[in-house]
């Protein structure tokens, strides 16, 4: 500091070197003389012997000297001040220390209970999931045979509807696991270039939900990440993007485009479908959730989750836009690297 001429130094952790400084600045004070102070020294001959000796005052004029570069004394009440300051300090630290590790303790207690139930949540999805299996095969089977025994279209209805539940029920299982498995699964991040990907997906769309659906492809760039993750991904968003334009018939369309934006790949998924009521937005990523006006629509409510999931594994984000009758926009960014 320019300029400063008292200091006070109190420590608070010498090991850390944690300290306070006070400073003072400076006193200019003004001193009052009997005489200048001009000692002048002289030299006499006492005995024949040289004798050096300071001559006495010759003036006792009042003479003021101005005192510069130096501070006011601490005094007691100063000391008094800091030493209340660092004890107030010492005992603010100890009291946040203490708060820290009791909050610490209780995260620790809670991670590890959360792990625990984590590992039991997916213990049981894989368990269920295969247990189920098999009786669910062999629901259907018996229901496809009944299926052919069965001329009258009121019971070919009843028995189609069962055959639809069961098939639903098999892919919100196996959409469990892909979600289970996300959070261990291990991959490598390449460059893949994913138009055959989007080709199959669109291709497998259409035929599952809507083949009179015009799918227009634009720019494809290439993107970094897994290719069985973006695999997910692109089926996904552009089954959903097909599936719920299917209420229009030959007059779905969805719009596939990418493009480069702020250092990162972004692609479009466009659709003129039944779109996504505001009140559900935030709802839209949400494992088992479906819109209110999903109801007539095959679906498990789980592959939005699993897209969302996969974009936090390769660093990359998710959005959309939507307007019930009108539309989805889903807008999804991929690193550049």
């Amino acid at each position: 500091m320019k300029n400063c001429c008292g200091i006070a130094i109190s420590f608070i952790n010498k090991a850390q070197g944690q300290l306070i400084i006070w400073f003072k600045k400076e006193f200019k004070q003004q001193i009052a003389w009997a005489g200048v102070k001009n000692h002048e020294i002289k030299t006499i001959k006492i005995f024949n012997e040289n004798k050096t000796m300071v001559s006495p005052r010759k003036s006792f004029e009042v003479f003021n000297e101005e005192i510069m570069g130096k501070s006011s004394s601490w005094d007691r009440k100063d000391r008094k001040r800091i030493l209340t300051i660092r004890e107030l300090i010492d005992r603010t630290n100890q009291e946040q220390l203490f708060q820290v590790n009791a909050i610490n303790e209780q995260l620790n207690k809670s991670n590890t209970e959360l792990t625990r139930l984590n590992e039991e949540l997916d213990s049981y999805s894989h368990t269920i999931s295969h247990d189920l299996a098999t009786p669910l095969t062999v629901m259907k089977l018996n229901m496809q045979i009944l299926l052919k025994l069965n001329t009258e279209s009121k019971n070919i209805n009843q028995i189609n509807n069962v055959l639809n539940e069961i098939d639903n029920m098999s892919e919100m299982m196996s959409n469990v696991l892909k979600l289970s498995k996300l959070k261990y699964s291990e991959f490598d991040i390449e460059d893949v270039n994913p138009l055959a990907i989007i080709e199959k997906s669109v291709l497998d769309a259409k035929l599952s939900y809507n083949d009179n659906a015009h799918v227009e492809i634009g720019d494809v760039i290439t993107i970094r990440g897994e290719k069985s993750l973006i695999a997910q991904v692109f089926q996904n968003i552009i089954t959903n993007a097909v599936k719920y334009s299917s209420n229009k018939n030959e007059n779905a369309h969805i719009m596939i485009s990418s493009m480069i934006k702020n250092n990162s790949v972004v692609y479009i998924v466009e659709d003129n479908g039944i779109g996504i009521p505001y009140q559900s937005k935030k709802d839209v990523f949400k494992v088992f959730n479906r819109m209110s006006n999903t109801k007539s629509f095959l679906g498990s409510g789980v592959g939005l989750s699993i897209v969302e999931n996969i974009m936090k594994k390769l660093n990359g984000s998710i959005d959309f836009e939507s307007e019930v009758n009108v539309g989805t926009k889903f807008i999804i960014t991929f690193p550049d690297e």
